[in-house]
């Protein structure tokens, strides 16, 4: 998201939205969609209405809970990012240990410490 739109995300401070609810908003939102609408000029569709009122009343906590799961997926990834980091350097320090071992014992300690970054 861009920053103004996380900016008013962040103001937020309803709880987020427990699995039940959002099976609640989802069957509201079904229901809707369901039943037989009015036709035009046969007045005002007050079941629709209400069902928006009641889903709108608790974007709140969806919007909180879309929140928290967001942050989490980017703190995820950020985690990952360094487990592929920590694996390349793994990777490279394998290497050249098998390097060390095809070119003597006497090499490997100075190849170690120099996968390591210690020379």
């Amino acid at each position: 998201m861009n920053a103004p739109r996380r900016t008013a995300l962040d103001m937020l401070t309803s709880r987020a939205s427990s699995d039940d609810m959002i099976e609640e908003l989802a069957t509201a939102f079904l229901d809707r969609l369901a039943h037989e609408h009015p036709k035009p000029g046969e007045g005002e569709d007050w079941y629709c209405l209400n069902l928006t009122s009641f889903m709108g009343e608790r974007m709140g906590g969806v919007l909180v809970r879309l929140r928290e799961a967001e942050t989490e997926v980017n703190r995820l990834r950020t985690e990952l990012a360094s487990v592929q980091q920590d694996a390349t350097k793994w990777r490279r320090i394998e290497f050249e240990i098998e390097r060390a071992a095809d070119h003597g014992a006497s090499d490997a300690q100075d190849l170690l410490a120099t996968a390591n970054g210690e020379n």
